[in-house]
């Protein structure tokens, strides 16, 4: 049974309404990981792993948020603007307040929503929380609201629960293409979608199992370091809004105004944008071996510059670094656990796998999950 059915049938047991159907996918980065909130460059893509939504006009005030997987559910007032105490719900009640912003139809819904993506793993489900919901709601409702408008919605949706996120993530749901990565600049929001069809490489995900709260972890705290580090590289570019216009050049000129850590974080920034440019031109030629050298440049820079990794992802980009057949790893997502990204060659992908699988669990004592997946199209109405 497909999980559009199964959660449909669970809405409808639930709920005895006939409802709107949504799905919402994961997405993995490429590259360009921490760039988006700097105005820069990154270069996501949605997969196949997804949640699906159902959703239907409530009766009254009472909205009813049912997480099928967990089998956990959670009401409130459609008009109160007390966060909901479940860390799930709090990500659904957020797009509601801020779409009742756009008009005084949207009230009180009914909702039920499960999937195959897994939380915690840097998949971005916030991301395909939000907007499968958001998405539900302007056509449940009728709103109109474009794409764009709506990725903005979720990700003030997303900054309400306390994560002061970029709007990579949110874009890569909505404006994903089969077969293909979100070229997005984060400036001017433009959208460029570059083809991902190559048969001698597979996208493997690893997950170390280390769960990571972006609200609670140093994610908000690098955003703070980044905003430091314009404020005093302004001294020497007074027109600087972004590290996204800084050189490397102008960076060493204030090293020793910006002092060791801002220092990292800035070259960082800097360098990483330049990957995404030069990635992009690696696939337009076909080097997939290029591209994997970039992606392990872009490991190193998040765990010495910006120092966002830890000893399980460590571990396993320096695993796929020794494997032959391997072209290339990092960490992804906002760090401190979740997966590792590998392109990895299909006659590799096996031994890469039972390899990962044996030395991680005799390093870390934890089983490692992994995920083959797919370039997948945006969220989309299902019926």
């Amino acid at each position: 049974m497909t999980t559009a059915k199964i959660i449909e049938q669970a809405f409808f047991t639930k709920f005895k309404q006939e409802p709107l159907l949504v799905r919402s996918p994961g997405r993995i980065n490429l590259i360009g990981e921490h760039t988006d909130y700097n105005d820069g460059l990154v270069l996501p893509g949605a997969i196949d792993k997804e949640l699906v939504f159902a959703v239907a006009p409530a009766d009254g005030d009472t909205c009813c948020l049912h997480a099928n997987d967990l089998q956990e559910s959670i009401e409130f007032d459609a008009g109160c603007g007390k966060p909901a105490d479940h860390s799930w719900a709090r990500y659904l009640q957020a797009v509601l307040q801020e779409l009742q912003g756009y008009g005084e139809c949207v009230t009180a819904v009914n909702c039920t929503f499960g999937g195959n993506l897994p939380p915690g793993a840097g998949l971005a489900s916030s991301a395909a929380l939000t907007t499968g919901f958001a998405l539900a709601l302007n056509q449940l409702f009728g709103l109109g609201l474009d794409r764009a408008t709506l990725a903005r919605i979720c990700q003030q949706a997303e900054h309400l629960t306390g994560t002061d996120c970029g709007i990579m993530d949110q874009y890569a749901a909505l404006f994903g293409q089969r077969n293909n990565l979100v070229l997005l600049d984060c400036r001017s929001l433009s959208v460029q979608h570059i083809p991902f069809v190559h048969e001698e490489v597979r996208i493997v995900l690893l997950n170390t199992g280390v769960t990571h709260a972006l609200a609670d972890s140093e994610y908000n705290v690098r955003r703070q370091e980044c905003r430091q580090g314009i404020e005093i590289l302004q001294r020497f570019m007074p027109d600087l809004e972004s590290l996204r216009d800084v050189t490397l050049t102008t960076l060493e000129k204030a090293r020793e105004e910006l002092g060791p850590k801002l220092y990292a974080r800035s070259r960082y920034i800097v360098e990483e944008n330049q990957r995404v440019r030069t990635a992009c031109s690696l696939l337009s030629c076909g080097d997939i071996a290029g591209l994997g050298q970039i992606m392990f440049a872009t490991h190193y820079g998040l765990r010495d510059l910006y120092e966002v990794s830890c000893p399980e992802l460590d571990f396993l980009v320096e695993l796929a670094a020794d494997t032959e057949g391997v072209v290339g790893a990092r960490m992804m997502g906002g760090g401190f656990g979740g997966c590792t990204i590998n392109l990895v060659r299909p006659d590799a992908s096996q031994r890469f796998l039972e390899n990962a699988t044996a030395y991680f669990g005799n390093s870390f004592s934890q089983n490692l999950q992994a995920y083959a997946v797919q370039l997948s199209d945006g969220a989309s109405v299902i019926r």
